[in-house]
């Protein structure tokens, strides 16, 4: 499912998403968990990976509304 239809879809939607590193990461405030997170950070399901600006990068998993 892409981000589109993902988003506008009331239920939690397996996503899939592909880009290029252009910064420093990006933090985000959980409005359902109260915490603060880090976009697609994945690092209780795999080990962190380093990147750098320029990599190109893929990620998959469960996008859950806030």
């Amino acid at each position: 499912m892409d981000f589109t239809a993902a988003y506008r879809s009331a239920h939690s939607a397996a996503v899939d998403f592909t880009g290029i590193v252009s910064g420093a990461p990006h933090f985000f405030y959980g409005n359902r968990t109260h915490a603060e997170h880090e976009a697609f950070d994945n690092v209780k399901i795999a080990p962190p990976v380093p990147v750098h600006d320029g990599d190109r990068v893929e990620t998959s998993g469960v996008m859950v509304h806030d």
